[in-house]
């Protein structure tokens, strides 16, 4: 009688380690991203639009990595920016970028290093899901 009682808790631990996949938990509205430079690292920098908490302020000298095209960077600190080690469309600096983006997890985070002559700049790093997304235009209006 045991047998059955064993097996069945088996296959409970098996199911509920196989059927919890992480969900991924896009913003569910695509913001506005502006190009705002690159880092030593190799990512790129982007302010976001929106009310959306998800970035941090930084203090922006001018690019760190491949130099963005565009008008020239001026120094400031820009409020909620994110950085992403993706590739994203070719982009000049100021460009916007309609994107629905999440939090990397902690498996995907990159983590590299600058050199010494080199200013690292930190912001939360993301993971975007559609850089193509479009937007309710009456939305932008108000």
């Amino acid at each position: 009688m045991r047998k059955p009682y064993i097996i069945l808790l088996y296959a409970s631990v098996i199911a509920a380690i196989t059927g919890c996949e992480k969900e991924d938990n896009p913003s569910q509205e695509c913001v506005s991203s502006t190009m705002l430079g690159t880092t030593c690292e190799g990512a790129s920098l982007l302010q976001i639009d929106t009310a959306l908490p998800i970035g941090s302020s930084l203090y922006f000298s001018g690019d760190m990595g491949t130099v963005i095209p565009g008008p020239a960077a001026v120094p400031a600190t820009y409020a909620n920016v994110v950085q992403t080690f993706q590739n994203l469309p070719a982009l000049r600096r100021g460009e916007q970028l309609f994107i629905r983006l999440r939090p990397a997890t902690s498996d995907e985070q990159v983590e590299r290093f600058c050199t010494a002559n080199k200013v690292m700049y930190s912001a939360p790093q993301v993971m975007v899901i559609d850089s193509f997304c479009t937007v309710n235009k009456t939305a932008l209006v108000n």
